[in-house]
């Protein structure tokens, strides 16, 4: 079997990232009967410096991959260890998740092309539009950098969107056979652990994502506020940016009696699709999405979602498993959230039984697993060919 060799931040038993570990799970547990994946990442989670209990450096099986836990910057700018890594495990792809930090990228690139070795990079959502609009200043001329001094010459990229294969053409300009668009591999539907009683004029809703502003929870927060209903907001997820979440928290001390709005900590990745089903539904006014993992995850629990309109590739689940807004109408969230409140449990059925219909043709729809798979036999075959 041919060998991958994926170079990620962070993974599992991680709790603090989210999309792009989810987007490795899921290509691996899709893939690997026909290739073998290995992956190098942090001996600690995100935002926090405990070291996991695994060695460093030595190669753990995680699910169905290899993982090689290692210290901050053991291989950043260092040509040498990275040259012994890849003669010893003899990788025939490279795959980077991102694009804008240099760490171990720049000495991966040297390496490859002496050793032969092809570099694919998914910038999961770092070129997107309206990503690079959030602190411009730094990541455009960085990426004007990398275009003109031709950093990424010769590697191949994955776009899962219009605007993500957009950004990758803007700022590597790769010739047409070095780049793939094929969306994200999306969870498998998930079995049905519990079957809860919706009463009405009542709404259980969850929140699980980091807590930044880009997640767009403070808005979320003010859209609940205005219900007529009696609502529950419960609120998962790494606080991210300690200065939103205080704004979060001084809104929560004025909500109206029939409002409840918690933060719950951490989900365990195991007790995933156990949390999601206790909820009614999941609101997640997002800025932007490159994917939107949470969303996946939460269709896959049959659960409908209220989410934003625009910033995500999922709008055209819109009155099919849930609701899509813009932004810009805050009142519509209000409505649409008092309006699932308002049903009885039969009512409610309808929209679970949807919403697993939704899913499941989305599912059998995007030929996204099929599509990594060609991706990853294209690229290494005519890599050996060129």
């Amino acid at each position: 079997m041919k060998k991958i060799l994926i170079f990620n931040d962070y993974y599992y038993p991680s709790k603090n990232c989210g999309g792009p570990i989810t987007s490795i799970e899921n290509i691996v547990n899709s893939c690997f009967e026909e290739f073998e994946f290995y992956i190098v990442c942090y001996n600690h989670d995100f935002n926090d410096n405990t070291a996991f209990s695994f060695n460093t450096n030595q190669w753990y099986q995680v699910g169905n991959a290899k993982v090689m836990y290692v210290e901050n910057g053991y291989l950043d700018f260092s040509i040498s260890k990275m040259k012994n890594l890849l003669l010893s495990l003899k990788p025939n792809l490279i795959w980077y998740s991102g694009v804008l930090t240099p760490n171990n990228k720049i000495v991966s690139l040297i390496c490859s092309r002496k050793l032969k070795i092809p570099i694919l990079f998914s910038p999961r959502g770092e070129v997107s539009a309206d990503r690079v609009k959030l602190k411009a200043y730094k990541k455009v001329p960085y990426l004007n950098v990398l275009k003109y001094f031709k950093i990424y010459k010769g590697c191949y990229f994955h776009a899962t969107s219009d605007d993500e294969f957009d950004g990758i053409k803007k700022y590597f300009s790769p010739d047409d056979k070095h780049v793939f668009k094929i969306p994200n591999i999306a969870i498998n539907i998930q079995q049905e652990l519990s079957k809860n009683k919706k009463n009405k004029d009542e709404l259980k809703i969850i929140f699980f994502s980091r807590i930044h502003e880009i997640k767009n929870l403070l808005f979320a927060i003010n859209c609940i506020a205005k219900c007529k209903k009696r609502i529950t907001y419960d609120i998962y997820g790494p606080i991210e940016s300690k200065d939103y979440w205080d704004k979060c928290k001084k809104i929560m001390e004025t909500l109206p009696q029939n409002i409840k709005v918690e933060y719950k900590g951490m989900i365990d990745h195991s007790e995933m699709a156990k949390v999601i089903q206790s909820y009614d539904c999941f609101l997640f006014p997002t800025i932007n999405e490159n994917y939107g993992h949470v969303i996946a995850e939460t269709l896959a629990n049959h659960r409908p979602v209220i989410i934003s309109k625009g910033t995500t590739p999922w709008d055209d689940l819109d009155n099919k498993a849930g609701f899509v807004i813009d932004l810009s109408d805050q009142e519509e969230f209000t409505k649409r959230v008092d309006y699932l409140a308002s049903l009885d449990n039969e009512e409610y059925d309808e929209i679970i039984i949807a919403t697993k219909k939704y899913f499941s043709n989305k599912i059998l729809e995007n030929g996204a697993i099929e599509g990594h798979k060609k991706m990853l036999r294209d690229i290494i075959k005519n890599y050996e060919m060129e």
